[in-house]
């Protein structure tokens, strides 16, 4: 039995027993010396062991007063060999059971202070025996017993600190690395062609009037000649326009201490700032228009949405219709459409409406199946840098370029302003760009009509 779940009489009867055996083994141990010491007076001489070559043991008697048969003399060395065995185990259980004594003792003694805070002395075990609860189920024959209360057994409850507070036993479990926020997808680089420059402008001849007078050699003439007239001639006017190279560019202070003490933030730092220069690079090809020196946006350089071609009833997939149509009558042919998401979104969710069976569908998509955004057989390409209600059609592959003088790069300094002596360096995050729109009638840009429903009559 578990000595931990005896009661208190339980634990005080062991050790009054503990005491009495203890006390019995003892007193056989001192009679047994005083036998062989009385067996020494009579002449018996000491006995002593000795270790043969054979590991045995065995008897070696002095002379004795008195002559003592050889079955006598083997009967005492067999009774002096267990009296020896006998004292050196009882002194070895003795031992045992002095701290077997002194265990129970202390046990008592905390269950003493335990009854004196008004807890109960009886073991789980005999709290479950005597609750009424088993008394009921051990009588019913069921399988399975109701719930048991048994109370508590300990003083003092050891909880995990507050929610959220640090805890000086339980390690917080740390994630590599920084956690950083989305990042959206920046696609107006895929539908503009780019070319590295070595110069800080950009300069190109630009065609902007063209008289076409080509004709038949002799047309008109009377009677008609094809030979020996002359041809009719053409005419052509040019301008030579030019833009400077733009340098988009941030920095960030930082203490050395930092960058040493965690070599990935570095990293991290350089991957976010050239996040955040193609972000503003984005921006400026959309919506840049040339001033605090930024780029010559697509906007600012493009040819306005005509509004004649609109009818009545037309959604924002007649007005991109009616757009590339509008691409076309330049001469160039539309390579993508460029829409905010919430317009994207309205697109594919047009549906038809009305009393038909296939009133409710969607036009364009299938919500089961992902795919490539197209319109009108022409990529779409999803910007936030262009608003809400706004879109772009435009021949982008062959009315733009975008030149590269630098690419994004990130350098770090010690050498700004105090920097040095603070043990603080500086990360520069910049690159070096220009944009050429070289023929604006070829990109359209207009906003959707007002009450657009986004659906189509069955």
């Amino acid at each position: 039995m578990n000595s931990k779940n005896w009661t208190a009489g339980e634990r005080r009867k062991f050790a009054t027993n503990m005491r009495h055996f203890g006390g019995n083994i003892l007193t056989g141990f001192v009679v047994t010396k005083l036998i062989m010491f009385t067996l020494a007076i009579i002449g018996m001489s000491a006995a002593a062991y000795a270790v043969t070559s054979g590991g045995s043991e065995e008897l070696i008697l002095a002379a004795a007063p008195i002559i003592v048969p050889a079955e006598v003399k083997d009967g005492i060395v067999q009774a002096l060999k267990a009296i020896k065995d006998l004292g050196e185990k009882y002194d070895g259980e003795l031992g045992t059971m002095r701290e077997d004594i002194k265990g129970i003792e202390r046990e008592i003694l905390q269950s003493k202070r335990f009854a004196d805070a008004g807890h109960s002395l009886e073991s789980i075990g005999h709290t479950i025996v005597n609750s009424a609860e088993f008394k009921d189920f051990a009588q019913s024959g069921q399988k399975q017993s109701p719930l048991i209360k048994i109370g508590t057994f300990h003083k003092t409850a050891l909880l995990n600190a507050a929610v959220g507070s640090d805890n000086p036993l339980v390690a917080p479990h740390r994630i590599p690395g920084i956690v950083a926020p989305g990042q959206r997808r920046l696609r107006m680089r895929d539908i503009i062609p780019t070319l590295p420059i070595t110069s800080n402008m950009v300069e190109f001849g630009k065609e902007t009037a063209f008289d076409n007078q080509a004709a038949s050699q002799g047309a008109g003439s009377s009677p008609n000649v094809r030979e020996n007239v002359a041809k009719p001639e053409s005419g052509f006017t040019f301008t030579l326009d030019k833009l400077p190279v733009e340098t988009i560019a941030h920095w960030l202070p930082v203490s050395r201490q930092l960058i040493s003490d965690a070599p990935g933030l570095q990293a991290y730092i350089n991957a976010r700032l050239t996040y955040g220069l193609k972000v503003k690079e984005e921006d400026q090809i959309v919506n840049g228009d040339e001033s605090d020196n930024t780029l010559a946006g697509l906007i600012d350089n493009s040819t306005a949405y005509d509004t004649g071609d609109d009818k009545v009833g037309d959604n924002r997939m007649d007005t991109l219709r009616h757009a590339i149509r509008q691409v076309d009558d330049s001469d160039f042919e539309a390579s993508a459409i460029v829409l905010n998401p919430v317009d994207w979104e309205l697109i594919e969710l047009t549906k038809t409406f009305g009393s038909g069976i296939d009133s409710g569908q969607y036009l364009i998509t299938n919500p089961k199946a992902a795919g490539t955004p197209t319109l009108w057989g022409l990529p779409v390409v999803i910007s936030k840098a262009l608003a809400a209600g706004n879109f772009l059609v435009g021949a982008f592959d062959q009315a733009a370029i975008l030149w590269d003088r630098m690419d994004a790069s990130v350098a770090v300094s010690l050498e700004h302003s105090d920097f040095f002596i603070k043990n603080m360096a500086a990360i520069l995050c910049e690159e070096r760009v220009a944009l050429t729109v070289l023929r604006e009638e070829a990109i359209i840009f207009g906003s959707f009509a007002q009450g657009d429903s986004g659906v189509i009559e069955a």
